[in-house]
C-alpha cells in the first residue's frame, strides 16, 4: 500500500485512517516524502519511508515486487517508486475522492472513489486468502 502526498488539516486522523486499513489488511505502507503519514508514524504498522534505498537494489527490488498495489490519494513522488510499480506489472487500485483519472503513469488501474475511513470500516479483515479477498473487495 502507498500514502501519496496528502494535504489535510489533520494529519493525524488521515494517519489513523491509514493505519486501520493497514491492520485490517495486514499489509506494509509505504509513506511518500508529502504523506502526514510519515509525521504519525506510530499510527501505522509497518511504516516504509526509506523505500528508495532499498528499492534501488535490483535483487532486493525483485524479490519485494507487490502483487498488487493499493495507492490512497495521489501517486507517490518517488521516481523510484512509480517505476518499480509500474515494473512489476502488479494491478493498481487507486483510492481517493476525487472523480478524475489522477494516473500519472497511464497504466491500467481502477480508481476507488471513497474516504480512507470508509473503506477501512468495510475492508475485510484479514486472513489466508486476505489478499484476493482484498483485491475482489476493491
Amino acid at each position: 500500500m502507498i500514502a501519496g502526498p496528502h494535504l489535510s488539516a489533520d494529519g493525524r486522523a488521515h494517519a489513523e485512517a491509514v493505519g486501520a486499513l493497514a491492520r485490517r489488511l495486514g499489509w506494509p505502507v509505504l509513506a511518500d516524502g508529502l504523506s502526514p503519514v510519515r509525521n504519525h508514524a506510530s499510527c501505522v504498522p509497518h511504516l516504509v519511508t526509506r523505500y528508495d534505498a532499498i528499492l534501488r537494489t535490483p535483487a532486493a527490488a525483485q524479490e519485494l515486487r507487490p502483487e498488487a498495489v493499493v495507492c490512497l490519494g495521489e501517486w507517490p513522488t518517488s521516481k523510484v517508486l512509480r517505476q518499480w510499480v509500474e515494473a512489476s506489472a502488479a494491478p493498481v487500485t487507486f483510492v481517493t475522492q476525487r472523480p478524475d483519472n489522477r494516473d500519472a503513469l497511464h497504466g491500467p488501474t481502477r480508481r476507488f472513489v471513497a474516504s480512507l475511513e470508509e473503506l477501512a470500516r468495510g475492508c475485510p479483515r484479514p486472513g489466508r486468502e486476505r489478499l484476493r479477498e482484498a483485491l475482489a473487495w476493491l
